[in-house]
This record gives structure tokens, sequence and C-alpha cells, in this order.
């Protein structure tokens, strides 16, 4: 399989992802659909890669584009992966998939940046957050792939962290939601062992099950 990592443009000094469509109301006048969109055909022309089975994974800022993907390009993006990440709450407004589509989760619950349970709206600085929970966003693609309404749970210790499972399954198309809650689990790419698989191979083994 081939790996691509694209960097973000900046704003104000950072880099970032543009997990929406550009708009008055949105601070990052950058396309980045329409920039992975022209990786993907770049990538399909340089590469013979099997657009069928193309997926979107990020970190954070990073996993808000991949959602973004689903939403707004999903018609070449099968499955998603998200660690430490979430939706904007206008995206998960407007989402509209043309499929439905397998997502995992890996979330902390003392996540500082992006809160893992739902609140107010706020995060634990006070600053309007303007995103969904940790738990919103398995709720939203569960119910958007009308997987079975209560999930196969399990728990395991790594790395003497406590982390539980939760496993939607059934869903249109054979699609599955898998979320993994690490107690205590800070805003950080994990370094987990889970059934003999490394956070890595867990998230691949997933996407690589799905297909367009």
């Amino acid at each position: 399989f081939l790996l691509a990592y694209p960097q973000g443009s900046l704003l104000d000094g950072s880099p970032h992802w543009n997990p929406s469509p550009p708009s008055a109301t949105n601070k990052s006048t950058v396309d980045d659909f329409g920039f992975i969109e022209s990786l993907l055909d770049n990538l399909s022309v340089t590469y013979r890669i099997d657009e069928e089975r193309v997926y979107a994974v990020g970190y954070s800022n990073g996993a808000m584009l991949a959602f973004g993907l689903a939403c707004y390009l999903g018609e070449r993006i099968a499955a998603v992966g998200s660690v430490s990440g979430t939706m904007l709450e206008d995206i998960g407004d407007l989402c509209q998939p043309p499929h439905p589509t397998a997502v995992i989760t890996l979330h902390g619950t003392q996540d500082y940046i992006l809160p893992y349970a739902t609140n107010d709206g706020t995060t634990p600085k006070g600053d309007s957050s303007g995103y969904v929970s940790a738990e919103g966003v398995v709720e939203y693609w569960a119910d958007f792939n009308q997987t079975q309404s209560s999930p196969t749970e399990a728990t395991t210790i790594s790395s003497g962290q406590t982390v539980h499972s939760f496993i939607y399954a059934e869903g249109q198309g054979g699609i599955e939601v898998q979320h993994y809650q690490v107690v205590g689990g800070e805003h950080v790419w994990f370094d987990l062992e889970i059934a003999g698989f490394g956070t890595n191979e867990l998230i691949w083994n997933f996407l690589s099950r799905f297909r367009l």
C-alpha cells in the first residue's frame, strides 16, 4: 500500500488543515478539500492505487480534515481513522456522505484540547469550542451508518492504561464504527497495544476491510 503524508499550510504561523469549505465565517481561506482531491488525482496517475480503497486518517486537526473529507469528498474516501480528533459542529450539521462510511476513533478521557464528554460547548479553558465531543462523533457515525444501537464492549489494559472498546456492528453494507476510550488519556497519538496490535496496526487492520 502507499502512504501519503501531506503537510497543512500555515495559519497564524502554525501548520493547519481547513476541515470545512472556505466561507465568510471560516477564518481559514485554504481549500484543503480541493488540495486533497488534486493530490489523489496525482497519485492515481503516478501510481497504480486502488481508488476504491482510499482512507483518511489524522490526529487532532488532521482528524478534523479526515472527517471533513468523508463529508465533502466522500465519493473518494472509503473509511476514516481519528486519533484525538473530532468534527466541527457546522460540519456535523451539514455532513452528507454519499455512502455508509466505516470509522475508527481513539480518544482520551482527559483530552485537554478536544474534550471527550459532551459538555456545554466550551473547552476546559472556557473558550467556545465549536467542536462535537468525542462521544458525539461516535454517535453521529453510528447513527448515520445505521449500526446496532448498543455496541459490543470490552476492556483492555495497555501499558498501564485502561482502554474500553465500543464496537458498533451490522451497519449498512456491513459497515462498522469502532471507538477506543483511553481512560486518563490526554491529547496525544496513543502508543497502545490492543489484541496484539499497536495503534497504527489497529487502525490499518480496521480500515483495510472496507472499500467503496
